[in-house]
């Protein structure tokens, strides 16, 4: 199941992994497979990289399905 947690625009890394950490991983444990992203900067970073290491997690991008929606589109 999805489960939705608001979040400010244009988050950093650091306030991703905090709400990540507060209401996924304190509630209902580590994720048996990973962490499905959609590959944006803010989640692909030397620090997002150190904490799924430390915890054993791997890395999973969804699939993009337009040109669109590659992580190169959001470049300011």
């Amino acid at each position: 199941y999805t489960i939705a947690i608001p979040i400010q625009a244009n988050p950093t890394s650091r306030e991703i992994l905090e709400k990540f950490s507060r209401h996924i991983i304190q509630p209902f444990g580590l994720p048996k497979k990973g962490i499905v992203t959609d590959g944006a900067r803010n989640f692909s970073n030397n620090l997002s990289n150190t904490f799924s290491a430390v915890l054993g997690l791997q890395q999973l991008e969804s699939a993009h399905t337009t040109p669109e929606q590659t992580p190169q589109k959001e470049s300011t």
